[in-house]
């Protein structure tokens, strides 16, 4: 299996979505610096996620690789990345399921406080192509059965 078929395959397992957020500078009247992508992932067979369990590291693990593989590196911007730790978190978004998650922020090379230009905007949209390609979904995880009856996962534009 190839290194996106396996990642491709971890997304899946995982139910593997992701949301932008904007990551603002707060001594600089609140000046929008770059973008925070977080990642969530669960086990679609646990209801009970243990923080300290080994599903959860595994899903930690799953969805550290497929950031490092989203967020290839560059001379253009920074990047840097964090995990929750131990933590569960619910959103309403996904349907109040327990997501492990993982972090990475898109910052200037240089200068923190300067407020997003083209490359963090440009670096943001191919990390978005690449996720969508893998098959992670933009807020919340979809399936629905296609003509053979099979369930498929689409993603889904979120309002």
């Amino acid at each position: 299996m190839t290194t996106e078929a396996n990642l491709s395959a971890l997304v899946k397992r995982y139910n593997v979505c992701w949301e932008v957020w904007p990551e603002i500078c707060p001594g600089t009247n609140h000046t929008q610096v770059g973008y925070q992508v977080e990642l969530f992932g669960t086990n679609p067979r646990v209801h009970d996620l243990e923080p300290s369990s080994p599903d959860c590291a595994r899903i930690r693990t799953a969805l550290e690789a497929i950031a490092m593989d989203a967020f290839s590196s560059t001379q253009d911007v920074h990047i840097e990345s964090y995990s929750d730790g131990q933590s569960i978190r619910y959103s309403p978004a996904r349907g109040n399921r327990p997501d492990v998650t993982f972090s990475v922020k898109i910052l200037h090379r240089n200068g923190y406080e300067r407020p997003v230009d083209e490359n963090e905007r440009a670096f943001l949209d191919k990390v978005k192509r690449r996720l969508r390609l893998l098959g992670a979904q933009e807020r919340c995880w979809h399936e629905v059965e296609n003509h053979a009856g099979k369930t498929i996962a689409y993603a889904r534009e979120a309002a």
